[in-house]
C-alpha cells in the first residue's frame, strides 16, 4: 500500500482557503448567471409568500 504524504502546517497554510475558494466560484457562476438566478430567487420568494398567506388564512377560517 503507498502510504500518504502528510502535509505540514505550514504546507497547509500556504495553500488557498477552501472557503474563499467556493466562494469566489459561486461569486463568478451567480454573475454569468444574473438572470437565471434571480428568477430562481423570484420564484422561491413567491412560493414562499403563497405558503405563508394560505397559512394564514386557512388558520383564520378555522378559528
Amino acid at each position: 500500500m503507498a502510504k500518504k504524504k502528510r502535509l505540514t502546517r505550514k504546507q497547509l497554510l500556504k495553500e488557498p482557503d477552501e472557503f474563499l475558494t467556493f466562494s469566489a466560484k459561486a461569486m463568478q457562476f451567480v454573475r454569468a448567471n444574473r438572470k437565471t438566478v434571480s428568477f430562481i430567487l423570484c420564484g422561491l420568494f413567491l412560493l414562499a409568500l403563497v405558503t405563508v398567506t394560505f397559512r394564514y388564512f386557512s388558520n383564520r377560517s378555522e378559528n
